[in-house]
């Protein structure tokens, strides 16, 4: 009886079809994983420079402001004014933001500042984009989040 010493052509075949699988499913799996961790590290981005982005505008208003009739900015007591425009949020005429802001909106409630942001949030993997809402109020960085 004769022993075989190596593998036969069909069995070679087989493998390499049964590798070219696995590693195809496994190139999904990693790109839907780097779409994933993207979109979040660009979601705590924006978290980031909208919180950063209502420190300054709430320190700026300690001396006192007023709302801007459209709701759109603020008249500071110092003189500085606060405004969005073509989705950029100016304090005393310095962006706030280095990309688009979708929209912005600043109320009073109940002598409370609160500020509003819209921005561009992550790119999900189908390749959608969703608008990120953040909303923030006067003394928020004092602890009572």
């Amino acid at each position: 009886m004769k022993t075989r010493r190596a593998f036969t052509l069909i069995e070679l075949s087989i493998s390499l079809v049964l590798v070219g699988l696995l590693s195809s499913v496994t190139m999904n799996l990693f790109r839907s994983w780097n779409a994933i961790y993207s979109s979040l590290t660009l979601q705590a981005q924006r978290k980031m420079d909208t919180r950063r982005a209502a420190l300054r505008i709430f320190n700026s208003t300690r001396g006192g402001a007023r709302i801007l009739p459209d709701q759109r900015g603020l008249a500071l007591a110092d003189g500085g004014q606060l405004r969005w425009s073509e989705g950029k949020l100016l304090l005393r005429g310095q962006s706030l933001f280095h990309e688009p802001l979708l929209d912005f909106c600043i109320i009073r409630r109940d002598g409370i500042l609160h500020v509003a942001f819209v921005v561009e949030g992550q790119v999900v993997y189908q390749g959608r984009k969703r608008a990120l809402r953040y909303e923030y109020d006067q003394g928020f960085g004092q602890g009572n989040l």
